[in-house]
């Protein structure tokens, strides 16, 4: 069982947010990574959702990502309005 399962089932009211280096391909980026592999399970599932935000959040020479996410369930995720990313 992967990590995000294990929270899932001890409260599925739950929101995940950070630097998770993970890319994901259904999510924009140009491919999913080894690290994206249980969270797009998860979202294929059904079992969370992703903020629908496409600002990169890595940048190095010529390559952009997204590598922060927030993912949750519903319905708490329908709260989140406004997402804004700051450079560091």
């Amino acid at each position: 069982m992967n990590i995000f399962q294990e929270l899932y089932n001890i409260n599925n009211n739950c929101i995940i947010v950070g630097d998770l280096n993970v890319t994901l391909f259904e999510m924009g980026s140009t491919k999913t990574n080894a690290r994206g592999k249980q969270p797009q399970e998860l979202l294929n599932e059904g079992i969370i959702e992703c903020v629908d935000d496409d600002s990169t959040t890595f940048e190095k020479n010529e390559y952009e990502a997204k590598l922060d996410w927030i993912l949750g369930s519903q319905p708490l995720l329908s709260f989140i309005t406004n997402v804004e990313t700051h450079p560091t």
